[in-house]
This record gives C-alpha cells, structure tokens and sequence, in this order.
C-alpha cells in the first residue's frame, strides 16, 4: 500500500470493499500495478477457498503479460460470435467451464475497451444464468481496466460502455491521471495531449525534435517500430 498514490489507494479499497469497479488512465499510469497488489493480496488472504479470483484480458497477447487468461477462454464461448442460449446450453454440459462460473468470486477483465457492447452484455446474462442469480453477472464482483483512448473494440464501433450491463455493473470509475512510467513532466504533458488528439506546436516540436535521432542500442534490443493501425 505504500507504494500507491491516492487515486490507487482509493481504487485499491474500493475493490477491498466489494465493489465494481473500472480503472482508467493512459498507459505507464499504474492500473496494472494497483491491480497486481490487490490480486497478491487476495491470493494470500484467500488461500484455500474454493471461491477464486481470475485473472483475464480481452486478447491473447494481453492475458499473457498479466499471467492469465483470455476472457473467451475463461468463459468457455470460443469467438463469443454465437447466441446466448448457445453458450448457456453448451457451458452446462461441460462440468470445468460451468463450475468455474459457479466458484468466481472476483473476475478481472484488463484491456476491457478491446471488448464491444454485445459481448459484454452476453457475458453479464451468461453469468446470470449459469450462477442462477440475477445480479450483474451473477454477483461476482467485476473488476476491469482499460483505456478507451487506446485500443477500440475488436471487429465493432460498439464500446462495451454503451452497454446496458456496464450502468448496472460498474459502481465506481477511478480516472489514473499521473504517468509514473515516464518521470519527464514535458513529456509526460505531450503523451497526454496525443492521447486526446491534441497536435499542438509543443507537440510538433518534441516530435520533430527525435526526428533522425541515433538509437543507442547497447544491450542489442532492436528498438520497436509502432503504428497507430495495421492497414496501410
């Protein structure tokens, strides 16, 4: 806990408390961090009870660099494309996926802006359905990070935001604000304004500024070459 800043410790007791919650900010803002104590801690806490926590995210990729799963794996609906009844009928027939349903006390759901409307709203009634309770997804207590400046719905326009599960589920939005990743307080202003799709002259001039600079690259990392989509 002493590790945290306010905002952390805020959101960090609201999830100690039971609630729903949704973490936001821009990357290197310490979502995962909070996160990541607040798993250690039940984990330590809980050891032995057969109520668990689950760690997922919405790609592959992403529930790899948190030790979990992937949202579609956790809740056994493949490309979740299919209806509801269709999963409802197919979790009941297999004993591991239902039973994991039943025994989530905490599911966590990072990169939750990649998840659109409709899945998250299947996800909620498949919940409800399976745990026989009619609660948002079935009382188990949600918690999801994420940033929706980042990265959009995957194959939709619609965010799971809009959705009607999202005003019943979350109860409280913790807005990380400080970059603790990046310790440059200009840079840090000139992440923030790109993040929002502020090109202002500050902006343009730091980045004109790495135009052509030399990368030192003394531990032989080849530096990463980012796009802001993947068509051309």
């Amino acid at each position: 806990m002493n590790s945290l800043n306010e905002k952390q410790k805020e959101a960090y007791n609201a999830m100690n408390n039971g609630l729903n919650v949704f973490i936001s900010g821009p990357g290197g803002s310490g979502k995962s961090h909070v996160i990541n104590l607040f798993v250690k801690s039940y984990k330590e806490d809980k050891e032995g009870n057969n109520n668990k926590l689950y760690v997922t995210s919405s790609t592959g990729l992403s529930s790899l660099l948190i030790n979990g799963i992937t949202i579609n794996q956790y809740a056994g609906i493949g490309t979740g494309e299919k209806d509801v009844d269709y999963y409802v009928n197919s979790i009941k027939k297999k004993k591991h996926i239902r039973e994991r349903w039943q025994h989530t006390s905490i599911l966590i759901i990072d990169e939750i802006s990649m998840i659109n409307m409709h899945l998250f709203e299947k996800l909620d009634i498949i919940a409800q359905r399976i745990r026989k309770d009619n609660s948002p997804f079935g009382g188990i207590q949600i918690i999801l990070s994420g940033d929706f400046l980042q990265l959009p719905p995957v194959k939709s326009n619609d965010f799971c935001f809009e959705s009607f599960s999202w005003d019943i589920t979350i109860d409280k939005i913790f807005y990380f604000d400080k970059i603790i990743r990046q310790t440059n307080e200009e840079f840090q202003e000139v992440l923030n304004k790109i993040r929002i799709g502020i090109i202002d002259e500050q902006v343009k001039q730091t980045l004109e500024s790495c135009r052509n600079r030399k990368l030192e690259n003394k531990d032989g990392i080849i530096p990463t070459m980012l796009f802001s989509k993947r068509y051309c």
